[in-house]
């Protein structure tokens, strides 16, 4: 495997490796600890705000995809999505800004589309 990747990508791919799984078990032994209390802040500020009000909370727009799959799950799929259009349009979003960055320097760059 070393003949096809070099030292900085297997350096690179052990360390991403290796954080993530830290995240991933942080994460999980979060959850573990309190099951019950892992309300977000807006959840709290929310029943905090109606308690003081005497009314209870509504949403104001239909989430349509957290009520299907729940609010962890559904805020992975809307990043995964973002990241495959952030991806797509990378090379266009990326040379605009190069060519921005030379047209003020008065260079062309290598990303530059002239």
């Amino acid at each position: 495997m070393s003949d096809f990747v070099d030292r900085f990508t297997m350096t690179a791919l052990v360390l991403m490796v290796g954080i993530t799984t830290a995240f991933v078990i942080c994460a999980y032994i979060g959850h573990l600890g309190e099951v019950g209390e892992m309300d977000g802040t807006d959840a709290i500020v929310e029943e905090m705000a109606a308690d003081t009000v005497g009314k209870e909370t509504t949403s104001v727009l239909p989430a349509f995809l957290t009520d299907i799959v729940g609010e962890p799950l559904g805020f992975t799929i809307a990043g995964i999505a973002a990241g495959f259009i952030v991806g797509y349009f990378w090379i266009d979003i990326s040379a605009s800004g190069a060519s921005e960055r030379s047209e003020r320097s008065g260079r062309s760059g290598r990303n530059s589309r002239e």
